[in-house]
């Protein structure tokens, strides 16, 4: 890791290489609708989703290129203030936009309300968010709402690059792949 810039993990960069190939597309957004009744409480709801988002700085990572062309990433938080808007035509896809996959914050959270429910528009990229990770966060969103305490984030993507380096770079891997080249 050099100035909190690492390389992507082999899998992000298949992602990356991807994206590039269709910029401007809705490529490798996981967007999420979920539906709540309106019993819950709107000022509650935004500070948990917000307390359960900061809790995973991971969630902050962008993209960029270094000086020699190659994609890195850093987490960069920002500010986060949530609110609930209101949703007239009931048009969700509206709020899911392609990710402009260097530079850009690679999710968007949306609290909206029409007059039957609150809804919780979440996408993220891929490259930085999968379907386990997004089960953590609800867990987290639910554990916030509720009064409890959000466990801090114990892996990043920093430790998991490091760890496929580190067994990439092991004599079982090498063995592994030897192997597979001579069947």
């Amino acid at each position: 890791m050099m100035n909190g810039h690492i390389a992507l993990s082999q899998s992000q960069m298949g992602i990356y290489l991807e994206c590039l190939e269709r910029q401007g597309e809705l490529c490798y957004n996981l967007p999420y609708l979920y539906v709540f009744d309106l019993s819950l409480d709107a000022k509650r709801l935004c500070c948990a989703v917000e307390m359960a988002i900061k809790a995973h700085p991971t969630l902050f990572t962008k993209l960029a290129l270094n000086d020699e062309g190659i994609p890195v990433q850093y987490i960069c938080e920002e500010p986060l203030q949530l609110s609930i808007e209101r949703l007239e035509d009931g048009d969700f896809m509206k709020y899911v936009k392609p990710f402009q996959i260097v530079g850009d914050r690679l999710f968007h959270v949306h609290l909206l309300q029409d007059d039957e429910h609150f809804y919780l528009l979440w996408d993220c990229h891929h490259i930085i968010n999968d379907g386990m990770s997004l089960q953590i966060l609800l867990h987290d969103i639910e554990t916030a709402y509720n009064g409890g305490t959000i466990a801090p984030e114990e892996t990043t993507l920093a430790d998991a690059v490091e760890q496929e380096a580190a067994l990439r770079a092991s004599e079982a891997h090498e063995a592994g792949r030897q192997w597979f080249a001579e069947t």
